[in-house]
């Protein structure tokens, strides 16, 4: 929960794929799109791929609440009408309830982020810590 993923996509292709767009898309078990991976968007334009391959999408963190979720594929090029291919929600993976934050609960949500919360100080500062033990990653 929480930790970074590798996507892999083998694809085969008839032939080599000039200014490819590829997009990974995560939906909840509703059929919610919660996440748009787009390669142009994130990586910026690949003048060509040969006609076969691996492409690697690496997530460095994922933090999404425990659940299934469904994962689906698209490929486009700027070449074609509408999609090279699509893969609707080709699979399916569970996250497992683990301790995220390091306090026991989590809250009803769809993401889990860590964040750094403070507060004032009252005068009895040595029963009531001023800070909350989460904390934010480093990137």
């Amino acid at each position: 929960m929480g930790k970074g993923v590798n996507l892999h996509v083998d694809y085969d292709s008839p032939i080599a794929l000039d200014l490819p767009t590829v997009g990974i898309f995560i939906e909840n078990m509703n059929g919610e799109r919660l996440i748009h991976l787009q390669s142009l968007s994130q990586h910026g334009p690949v003048q060509e791929l040969p006609q076969k391959g691996r492409i690697t999408c690496h997530i460095p963190s994922l933090p999404l609440a425990p659940g299934q979720y469904h994962l689906s594929f698209s490929c486009s090029t700027t070449y074609s009408r509408g999609r090279v291919d699509y893969l609707h929600r080709a699979l399916s993976f569970n996250v497992e309830v683990a301790d995220f934050f390091g306090t026991g609960r989590l809250p009803k949500a769809q993401f889990l982020l860590r964040a750094d919360w403070q507060f004032p100080q009252t005068a009895d500062t040595s029963a009531h810590p001023d800070t909350c033990p989460a904390s934010a990653e480093q990137p």
